[in-house]
């Protein structure tokens, strides 16, 4: 049996872990031995954040700072990406508050919407470039890369000059997947810098992975369901 998943990064728990953050109330440290290998992260009231630190760290959302003279430890803060994710959620949850529309639901309803629109079968290649690019503001480069076709041949997809093969398509696909995933809790730039950053639960840079393989488009697919998982801890 499986046990819930993360939290959504839009949970007012995760919101409030950020304020604390962005208030320097969270430090990190390398570990090198015992169970805790890599970073770990710990709030100034003692108790252990390194799992959703992680989530935020992997996400371009937060980052980390190092201390004076030291190397090993220093503190963490919010990244661009991170500051505006945390003004934009708190919106929400304030007027949630105030309209009675849970939490997890978005009160504008654009991402949600996208996500929707995104996960439509049998929609031409040139409706999911146009979702992409005008709604979810991923570059051409982006989806170039996970598709491996260059940036003018998406060009050409997204007015209807072109169509992708089989396999193209297949990618073009599991990008428009992944987005949809990724869309109800990122930022369309932390969606475009999850995408590009290496991803060590995903295998590789996503969308370098999502160019190889099946194998590879599966990773990046299940590694943004579980960052993106709304189950509660």
């Amino acid at each position: 049996m499986t046990g819930p998943g993360p939290v959504s990064m839009a949970h007012p728990a995760m919101l409030a872990l950020m304020f604390d953050i962005e208030a320097e109330q969270v430090d990190w440290a390398q570990a090198s031995s015992g169970r805790q290998r890599g970073y770990t992260y710990a709030h100034d009231d003692g108790h252990d954040v390194t799992g959703p630190v992680r989530r935020m760290v992997t996400m371009g959302l937060v980052r980390r700072c190092n201390g004076p003279g030291a190397r090993k430890s220093g503190t963490v803060e919010l990244d661009t990406a991170g500051i505006f994710h945390l003004r934009t959620e708190t919106m929400r949850v304030l007027l949630g508050a105030l309209t009675g529309i849970p939490w997890g639901r978005r009160v504008i309803g654009l991402d949600d919407t996208l996500s929707a629109d995104l996960t439509v079968r049998d929609q031409g290649c040139d409706r999911i470039v146009t979702l992409l690019t005008k709604r979810a503001r991923l570059p051409l480069q982006t989806i170039a890369r996970a598709c491996a076709v260059q940036p003018a041949t998406v060009r050409h997809w997204q007015y209807g000059n072109r169509t992708p093969n089989g396999a193209t398509y297949v990618r073009l696909r599991y990008l428009a997947d992944v987005v949809a995933v990724l869309a109800g809790t990122c930022t369309p730039r932390g969606v475009n810098q999850w995408l590009t950053a290496p991803n060590r639960r995903a295998g590789d840079i996503p969308v370098a992975m999502m160019a190889v393989d099946a194998a590879g488009r599966r990773a990046v697919l299940e590694a943004a369901e579980w960052m993106c998982g709304d189950g509660l801890a």
